[in-house]
């Protein structure tokens, strides 16, 4: 559930974000969007198990057979 509603909370401000005329748009926020890229790619780590050490560092636990 965890990673479930980070990856909806980040596309939540991704689709949100006004930009122009009152913003600068996505393609100009570099922070943003490295930000929203970062946090895309680590949830996607998480979700594959490709880092043990991540996965602990957030007290995850693994899935318990390949077949789960």
């Amino acid at each position: 559930m965890f990673i479930y509603q980070w990856w909806l909370q980040t596309t939540v401000i991704f689709v949100n974000y006004s930009g122009r005329p009152f913003m600068m748009s996505i393609s100009e926020n570099t922070t943003l969007k490295r930000m929203i890229g970062g946090m895309y790619l680590m949830a996607t780590l998480i979700t594959f198990n490709v880092s043990d050490e991540l996965r602990e560092g957030l007290e995850l636990v693994p899935f318990p057979t390949e077949e789960f």
